[in-house]
């Protein structure tokens, strides 16, 4: 392996690590949602909240700005972990 092959590797094993990380918080996130979820369901509580979801997206946008992020990625990764847990919060009603 040559030097610049090696600095690759490095590189790749630490995005890596961090998509590792991603993905164990969005593990946690999940489990978070479910309880939310069977919340809402036992309090009568409308699943899709759309002043918090928007007002959130705002935050997170703006985190991500800092952080020198592109809006629409946030805004991309944000919709959709928001959409996927209004479906797991609406199964808490199926079961």
């Amino acid at each position: 392996m040559n030097k610049k092959t090696g600095e690759l590797e490095r590189l790749r094993r630490q995005v890596e690590a961090v998509d590792k990380t991603i993905i164990k918080s969005l593990s946690k996130r999940v489990k978070l949602v479910e309880d939310i979820g069977r919340y809402k369901f036992a309090h009568n509580i409308s699943f899709l909240d759309k002043t918090r979801r928007d007002n959130l997206l705002a935050v997170w946008t703006a985190s991500g700005k800092s952080l020198r992020l592109p809006a629409k990625l946030v805004r991309d990764i944000f919709s959709s972990i928001h959409r996927h847990s209004l479906e797991i919060e609406k199964t808490i009603k199926k079961n």
